[in-house]
């Protein structure tokens, strides 16, 4: 009974939660392409994938972080900290 409150509880925390849905939507989630006239939809998709998967919107942008192209994740990591953090939690 214990052991089973233990691993509840290590689903419940942002790693537990983070290594469950990422193995969930590892391949379900497209690499996002270099045309930007795709990325609207593109990112449909996945928000229609994190729908349909359940996934929490507080791990979601950490989930689509590896799938972004090389010039998003640059533009990412440009934008202030205050401003990333306001995208994470929508």
């Amino acid at each position: 009974m214990q052991k089973d409150e233990e691993e509840k509880a290590r689903k419940e925390s942002l790693p537990g939660q983070l290594r469950y849905f990422g193995k969930m939507v590892e391949h379900l989630l497209p690499k996002m392409g270099d045309d930007p006239a795709e990325y609207p939809a593109y990112f449909e998709s996945v928000e229609d994938i994190f729908r349909t998967t359940q996934v929490p919107k507080n791990i979601q942008a950490k989930l689509v972080l590896p799938k972004l192209n090389d010039r998003s994740r640059s533009l990412l990591t440009k934008m202030p900290k205050k401003v990333v953090a306001k995208v994470q939690k929508i």
